[in-house]
This record gives structure tokens, sequence and C-alpha cells, in this order.
């Protein structure tokens, strides 16, 4: 029992981690910027600073969730309030990371999906702001999807089948969204589906395989049109970014496929 609390209160706290990564990457990616891991010749390029008063942030300012709490929502240099943006996607984070321990356990399984949710919630943000979903994130979560199908090859007595479900999936699902939005288009006289879309379908694929596709489809249906309703009420706007529909869609999808597998398991 002692070790089921250390392995979920540490997933909990690797959360935190990875979601302050994800923050950083969502605010330097559309501007360009290094990732901050390697690669600037300049160190000060890879630093984390205030958006408002451009000072280097140091180790308190950049504990994940509880510095916004001890500075109140602040920068500790200039005062300005720091958005709740930061500390909420750290949560979510966490939260995400709590989920894929319950269901995955200490697997690799998880330690790869785990490592895929900032990389999620970067494209849902950035999606969210500038309505866009970056080429480089979501050829990354791609590759990540990749590195997903050989984990569940392991073991396996089927090991062909899961690369052709998986395969056709990749090929299928953005063909299939591609063909919707063009009919949407059609019929509502005004694009309906942006190509990023397409290609994060073609990653949802990968990632769930073609006989997880009604899921993923009425799912991420679902909760676009939830979420465009929501848009339109509070943002004024018809159109709406699709991706955190799509990308919510794909997490619970990946949670259900595991848990399928656990069942047909104990089943057999």
């Amino acid at each position: 029992m002692v070790e089921y609390y250390f392995f979920l209160v540490s997933f909990f706290v690797f959360g935190l981690m990875f979601g302050s990564f994800a923050t950083a990457l969502a605010h330097r990616v559309p501007m360009g910027k290094n990732w901050g891991v390697s690669g600037a010749k300049d160190v000060n390029a890879r630093r984390s600073s205030c958006p408002k008063c451009n000072h280097f942030l140091g180790v308190l300012d950049l504990m994940p969730l509880f510095s916004w709490i001890f500075t109140g929502g602040k920068c500790r240099h200039c005062k300005e309030p720091v958005s709740v943006m930061y500390p909420l996607t750290e949560l979510v984070t966490a939260l995400l990371f709590v989920c894929i321990f319950l269901v995955f356990g200490v697997s690799v399984g998880a330690v790869v999906v785990a490592i895929a949710v900032p990389f999620m919630m970067v494209l849902i943000l950035i999606d969210l702001k500038y309505k866009i979903l970056p080429n480089q994130i979501t050829l990354l979560l791609g590759v990540i999807g990749g590195v997903y199908v050989v984990t569940l090859l392991h073991g396996s007595d089927d090991r062909m089948s899961i690369i052709q479900n998986h395969l056709f999936g990749f090929l299928v699902f953005p063909l299939l969204i591609w063909g919707v939005g063009k009919v949407m288009t059609f019929v509502l006289k005004k694009p309906s589906l942006g190509f990023g879309d397409v290609k994060l379908f073609a990653v949802c694929g990968l990632w769930c395989g073609f006989s997880y596709l009604p899921y993923v489809l009425i799912l991420s249906g679902v909760l676009g049109v939830i979420f465009g309703v929501c848009w339109s009420f509070f943002k004024k706007e018809d159109a709406f970014p699709f991706g955190p529909a799509i990308i919510i869609s794909l997490f619970i999808n990946i949670l259900m496929q595991n848990l399928d597998v656990e069942l047909l398991t104990l089943l057999g």
C-alpha cells in the first residue's frame, strides 16, 4: 500500500513538472523561440523569463503550481498578474498523469503515454490561443505514438494484426475526416475543418488503431459540438479550435484501449 501511494504521488509530482514544461513550450513555439533544452548558443535564450518585465526567473519562480500560489498569482519582480492558465495547466497535467498511473500502473506504456501528455497540452494551449496546430508538435506526438505501438507489440502473439490495425488507422483516419470536412464545407458554404486537424486525426489513428475509429470520431464530434457552443457563447465567434476536442478524445481512447486489453486478459 505504501508503494502504491509512493508511485501515485510520484506521478502527480512529475505531472506538475511536465505541465510546467508544457506551459513554457506553448509560449515559445508560436513565437519561434528555442525550446530551452538545447540548440541556442546564448544561454540566456534558453532561460525562462517573465513575459511582462522580461526578468529571468529563478528556482522560486519556477516551482510548478506552488510558485503561483505563494506569490499570489503575481510576478515576484514586477508584481504584474501571472495568468491562471499556468498553474491550471500544471494541475491538469498532474491529474492526467495520475489517471495514467491508475490505468497503466507502473509500466513502459505508462511512461510513453506520460511523455506524450505535455505535448497534447501544448497543442491544446496553442490552438486555443492562436487557432493553429504546429506541425513540429503534431509530428512529435505521432513519433511518440509510433513508440507506443511498439510497446503494444511486446509480448503479443498477434503482432501483424496490431501493426495492420494501427497502420490502417493512421491512413484511414485523416482521409475520412478530410472527406467529412469537404462535405461540411460544401453544405455550410465556409471552411469547416483545418488541415492541422486532419494531420492530428492521422496521429489519433496511429495511437488508437482503426478499430477505435468510431469511438474517436463520436467522442471528438460530441466534444467539438459542446466546445463550439461554449466558444460561440463566450467568445462570440463562429470559428472555434477543434484541436482540443480531438486531443481529449485521443487521451480518453488511449485509456479505454488499455482497459479493454486488461479486461480481455482477465476474461481470457
